[in-house]
Parts: C-alpha cells; structure tokens; sequence
C-alpha cells in the first residue's frame, strides 16, 4: 500500500555545507540531524552539471606535490572537497558577437579601433594643453583602499567641474589624456611589448609556483572578489581552467606580487618588459587570436586584463580591452539579468562583480573624458554587489571549502567596491541630466535608449539634480541598516557633498562650439565667474550635519583598520569653505573650532596622508586675516543663523566675549592662545545665552547666577557638564543621527534647528 499522506524526506547523497565545512559525517536530510541539534541553518550546495571524473594523472599531480610540500605547509592550498564536488564547473555555454564564427577578436576589433584612433588621439591632444603633460609618480604599497580612492576621485572630478565654490585640496590634472598621449599604440588592443612567444609559460610553470600565485591573487589583487578559489583551484588540477583565464590570473599577479617585497606599484608602469611578464603578454595573444563566441571565462579574463591595463599598463590596451569586454557583456546579456538565469548562485554573483567593475571603471574615465558612458540603467536588471562578506554567496562557498581570507581586508576591499558602485550609479544618473554632446566616443551605434545630441536641455538643471539626489538618499534610507559605520560615513559624506555643490554650481551656458570629439558634457559650465557671491546659507544645515557626523566618527575611528581619508578630506574641503563664505554667526564660529579639532587635533586620522595640510594652511590663513580684522575693526554684533532654544534675547558679543568664550568650549585652548586670553574671565551670562549652550555638553540648562563670573579654572562643575580637561573616557552622550534626508524635505531651502552633536570631550 502507498503511504498517503505521509510525509517522506528523501535522503540526498551529499553532505550540508555546515557538516562539510566541519568534515563530520551527514545523514543526508534537510534539515540534517546535526543542523537541528546544532540549530544550525542547513543548506546544501546546488548540484552543478556533471563533470569529468578525477582521471589517475590528475590524482598523480595533486597527491605527489601534496606529499612534497608536507614538511612545509601542510594543508596549505589543498582541500579534498575539490575532488568531492567535482560536478560543479563553470558555465561553457556560448554566444557569438558576429556571425562569422571563424573571425578572431583581433580582425573584428580593427574596425572599430580604427574609427577611434583619430578621435582619441584628438582628445588627448586637446585635453593636454590644459593638464599636465606628464604622469605623476604615485606609489601605493598596497591597494587595499583602491576602490575607495576611485569613489572618491570620480566625486571630485565631478565636483571640481560643476561647483563655483571649488574643492581646494585636489587640482585636477586629466591623468588618462596624459596617459593616452604617452602611449603610441596604433592597435586597439596595443602593441606588442615582446616578440611573438614561441612557447606556452604556462606549461612552463611548476605547480608549486602557480598554486603559490593563485593563492597570492587572492591575497593582494584588488578585484580578487571577480573569482573564486575553489573554482579556480577546481580549474587548475583538473586542466579545465581557460588558459586565457589562468594566464591573466597569474600575469597580473606577477606585477602586484611585489607589494608583498614592500616595492610599490605605480600608475601605468607596466608598461614594458621590466614590468611586464610573458604571462600578460600570452593572455593578450589569446585574446587576440580568440574566435568571436562570448563565453563566460572570456568575459572574466578580458575584464582582469582590462581593468589591469586602464590603471597600471598600457592605458589604451586597457580601453580597447574595457571596450571588448562591454561588447562580450552585452552578447550574453548580462545587464538584462537573461544570461544569468542559466547559472548557478556563485557564477552569477561573479559575473555581476565582472559587470560593476566594467561599470565603475568606465564611469571614472568617462568623467575625465567629459563623454558620457553608453550605460542604460533603466533596463539594468543586476542588483549592487553584496554590501558585506557575510551576504557574498561566493565567499561562503569558499568558507564551506575551508579557504579563508584575510578578514580585515578582505571586508574592506567588499565594503569600499559596494560603495563605489553605488556612487558610480548615481553620479551617472545625475550627469545625464546634463545635455549630450555631439560626438561621444562611447556611443557604440543606435540602440534603443541612446542619449541625443544637445538633450536635455539645461532648464531646471538644478532641481533635476536635486531629483537625482532625493533617489540617492531614499536609497541610503532603505540600505542603512546593512551598511558598516565606514559605508555610512561615505556615502552620507558623498550625497552631502553633492547636495553642496549642486546648490552652488556654476552658472551654464549652451554649447556654442561645434560639435566634435573634443567636446566634453562639462563645457556648458562657465569656468570663470569673478563677480559670482556664492550663496551658502540654505545649504548650511547640511555642512553642520556632515561635520556633526565626521566629529562623531572621529571619537570611535581609532579602531577603524582602513580610515576613509579621502572622503574626511573632502568634506572638511568644502565645509571650509562654505563656512568662509556664510555670514558670521557664533553658530559659524563654533563649527570653525569643529574643523580646526578635525584638522589638527586628532592626529590618527591623517597618519601619512599630506594631503590635510592644504586645508590647515587654508583655515590658518583665515584665522589670520580674521584676527587682523578683530584688532582693527569695531566689533559687529552677531545673530543666529538659526533658531534655537535661549533663556533670553541674545545679547551683543565684543570680540573679548568671543575669544573668552571659544576659550572655554575649546578644551585644547591651551595649544593654541595667548596666556593672557585664557584667563580671560567668562560672563557665564553670555555663555548660557549662546547658542552654543544648546549645543555643547559644557553648559547645563540652569541659568547662572546674576553678575557671576569665573575664570577658567574656577568654572565650576555643576554649571559645566564636563570637566575643562580632555576627557579620556568614552563618550557618555547619546550621538543623534544628523542624516539629511532629502526624500522628506528640500536641501536647498532648510532651516533646521541645531541638534545636539559630539563634543570636544569625545575626542
């Protein structure tokens, strides 16, 4: 008889990946046993298509280099679960970019390459005369903050274009017009560095030196999240692995090996045969001699050597290779979501990263080239990359396989890529407000979506960005929970940064020249305003809120491993200067002491970074030229910027009240005023009246007594909330979030309240 209704678990074959990630024995359900007893969450990996068997020639390989390197490093690279999930391969499947199926990469690219050629070579040309004609020498040890780096130069190129009231602390030199000039490569995919090979490296190569440089690609490549390495493991001993693949996997992990010797990487200089390796060199002619079929692997490697190429080789080798692998991306449909439908979880979390990375490199040269990238966002059907390592489907795969990585790193590298992504979307969404140019080199023939020349026109450019921002921040709103402090620093920092500058942009004109490829979407800016009084004052709320935010990161940023100096830098940038340009108001002097503490006082935020040091000598300077106004000017009374709770009618302040009292809110006086100002006595009167006094956690809300004053050492502690001295403690204050949204009001014409925010003490 049949059991009907009786429920029936049917066992499976293969073990959970908790019990294989614990090699103990699995009974086979879902849930199994040890899940349940465990309260584990018991998953099992998708069965893949079915594979080639282990033949005696691989075992041979893998069990004899296994039993040589034993004394050395057991268990090193090796896992056995590579040879007990061998039906998991990577996707084969097909997709021809031409129909003519016999027709190599190389003689189908030459048409395309040669109708760009010219037009490149004029950019650069042109671009050239206002930039530097040379590539400055910049070193990095490490490229850990790599992808931060980028998010940050694609916001200040940006800025540096549309804003009036400028960004001081980064000067924009056109590095890829430099780079594309220096290079005399009249082939899309370049020249060639070497002679033609006349053997395969790869068959070259011992497997002791080839497993030790996969396993360094993943320790020291900055896209090392584009692979996996049990799947690359899986590849290599089997001999299933693209040769292309493996080739541009260790030619680019030869050049960045190097920072494991303490010696640097530089900007473009792998660009001859010190620098490169006949690895590169293979990888390229594989490429080159490829049939046209789009393939999965193909993709991979021609975004490795691409992404490799664009930054520290050869800069056009890099843009052809960039161009071929949005070419292979759009054949197999990747946007669209369609190709990824056919793979499993892994591959298709991998092949997404592929597609970001294209994106966001395109992104960064697009906005140097002033040519909007050729991206439809609207028919964009790929989520953002995983936020954390926690939610990266391929990076679990590779915990259940016993493969760990450097976890401080690695989560940094994932962290800063996501919000790299996710500035690059929506710097693209605002800057296609802007009207298209004639000729843009990045438009790769009619498709539906393509922008037109001179549209959109420039009426109501301001509120369409600020339409563009209000998605930005209704985006933060619903992913703010899964963002790292660091994340959310960042892109609050960046939307700010953005709602700032759009408020001050420069005043545009129509495109009046004729429509050529030196044209950039940037001109309709005018570049010169010398009568333009910069309005800051309905944006002040938003500098308060970002230093507000960035005093508060501050006071826990000690334990941070990878601080975001780029971003800090920019906002103190700009708040600088929109502090300069607002009205004077006590609420204005004390954020000036906010970013003189910032700049001066917490030293390990800017551990060799030099860059702070144009902002202190900015905000010296000022201080200068206002303590020449203060002795030969009579003191102007002051009003606040805003409302905010007082006991009484602000009175007038002299300039002895403003030094006595900035004296008193700043614990670090000591370092920088005269003795005589210090003991200088404080009308508690005008302090509890300040502004401040709502503000700071200095003042308690008891009024003072009539005709009371105290000098600074007689401040005592039941009308001061703290002590004068810094406090070692940590902060006892509870930290209100300042996050402007601007899904819920207008950016441009606030009035907020000042809200409660860290103190001096918390430093």
């Amino acid at each position: 008889m049949s059991n009907t209704g009786q429920l029936i678990v049917a066992k499976r074959k293969i073990s959970c990946l908790p019990c294989r990630s614990r090699k103990v024995k699995c009974d086979g359900h879902s849930p199994c046993h040890r899940c349940i007893k465990r309260n584990d969450t018991c998953t099992y990996q998708p069965p893949g298509k079915a594979g080639r068997p282990a033949n005696n020639a691989v075992m041979n390989r893998f069990v004899k280099l296994k039993q040589e390197r034993k004394q050395k490093q057991p268990q090193a690279f090796y896992n056995d679960f590579i040879f007990e999930t061998l039906s998991y391969t990577i996707h084969t499947d097909t997709k021809y970019i031409s129909t003519n199926h016999s027709l190599t990469l190389g003689g189908f690219l030459e048409p395309f390459f040669q109708r760009m050629t010219v037009p490149i070579r004029q950019w650069a040309e042109q671009r050239i005369v206002h930039a530097i004609p040379f590539i400055p020498d910049i070193v990095m040890y490490d490229l850990y903050g790599f992808h931060a780096w980028n998010t940050m130069e694609i916001v200040n190129v940006v800025v540096s274009r549309i804003s009036s009231l400028g960004i001081k602390h980064f000067n924009f030199y056109d590095p890829v017009a430099a780079a594309v000039f220096l290079d005399l490569a009249f082939k899309f995919l370049g020249e060639k560095i070497r002679p033609p090979l006349t053997f395969n490296p790869l068959t070259s190569l011992d497997s002791d030196t080839a497993i030790t440089l996969i396993d360094n690609f993943f320790k020291v490549h900055p896209q090392a999240f584009l692979l996996n390495k049990t799947l690359v493991l899986q590849g290599y001993w089997l001999k299933t692995i693209d040769p292309m693949l493996l080739a541009a996997i260790l030619g680019t992990t030869i050049y960045f090996s190097r920072m494991l010797d303490n010696k640097p990487v530089r900007l473009w200089d792998a660009i001859d045969k010190e620098n490169r390796n006949p690895f590169l060199e293979y990888a390229h002619d594989l490429l080159h001699r490829s049939t046209t079929a789009a393939s999965f692997s193909k993709y991979q490697a021609s975004v490795l050597l691409g992404l490799f190429d664009s930054t520290f080789g050869l800069p056009k080798r890099g843009m052809g290779t960039m161009v071929l692998a949005a070419i292979l991306g759009r054949s197999l449909g990747i946007a669209e979501g369609t190709f990824i439908t056919e793979l499993t979880s892994v591959e298709a979390e991998l092949i997404r990263m592929a597609y970001w990375c294209t994106f966001n490199v395109t992104v960064r040269g697009c906005i140097d080239h002033g040519h909007l990238p050729d991206y439809t966002l609207e028919q964009c059907r790929l989520a953002f990359p995983p936020s954390t390592p926690e939610k990266s489907v391929s990076y679990q795969f590779e915990l259940s396989n016993g493969y760990t990585r450097d976890p401080k790193t690695y989560t940094h590298l994932l962290e800063s890529f996501y919000t790299l992504t996710v500035v690059s979307v929506f710097t693209v969404k605002m800057l296609r407000e802007l009207p298209e140019i004639g000729k843009n080199v990045f438009s790769f023939g009619p498709r539906k979506g393509v922008r037109v020349a001179g549209l959109p026109r420039l009426n109501n450019l301001q509120s369409r960005f600020q339409r563009v921002l209000q998605d930005f921040g209704q985006h933060l709103s619903q992913n703010r929970a899964h963002l790292s402090r660091t994340q959310a620093l960042t892109v609050d920092s960046v939307l700010r940064l953005y709602t700032i500058h759009t408020h001050t942009m420069r005043s545009t004109r129509p495109a009046t020249s004729p429509a050529s490829i030196c044209d950039s979407m940037f001109d309709v800016f005018l570049l010169y305003e010398p009568d333009r009084v910069v309005d800051v004052e309905p944006v002040l709320p938003v500098v308060y809120a970002a230093l507000d935010d960035l005093l508060e990161f501050a006071a826990v940023a000690v334990d941070e491993p990878y601080l975001p100096q780029g971003v800090m830098m920019s906002v103190l940038d700009t708040c600088l200067e929109a502090l300069i340009a607002a009205p004077e108001t006590v609420v204005q002097s004390h954020y000036f002491l906010i970013v003189d503490m910032l700049c001066n006082k917490v030293d390990y935020l800017w551990k060799d970074w030099s860059s702070i040091e144009t902002v202190r000598h900015r905000l010296q300077a000022y201080n200068a030229s206002k303590s020449s106004q203060l002795t030969t000017q009579p003191a102007v009374p002051l009003s606040p910027a805003f409302s905010v709770p007082i006991l009484s009618p602000l009175p007038e302040f002299t300039a002895q009240d403003q030094l006595g009292m900035a004296a008193f809110f700043d614990p670090f006086a000591i370092s920088w005023m005269d003795a005589e100002s210090l003991t200088m006595p404080v009308d508690m009167h005008l302090v509890s009246h300040s502004p401040l006094a709502s503000t700071s956690s200095y003042v308690s809300v008891e009024a003072p007594k009539e005709d009371s004053h105290y000098t600074h050492d007689e401040v005592d502690k039941t009308v001061c909330g703290v002590s004068r001295q810094p406090s070692t403690e940590p902060p006892q204050h509870p930290f209100t979030d300042a996050f402007l949204d601007p899904t819920m009001m207008d950016p441009f014409s606030l009035a907020l309240s000042i809200e409660p925010h860290p103190t001096f003490s918390t430093l």
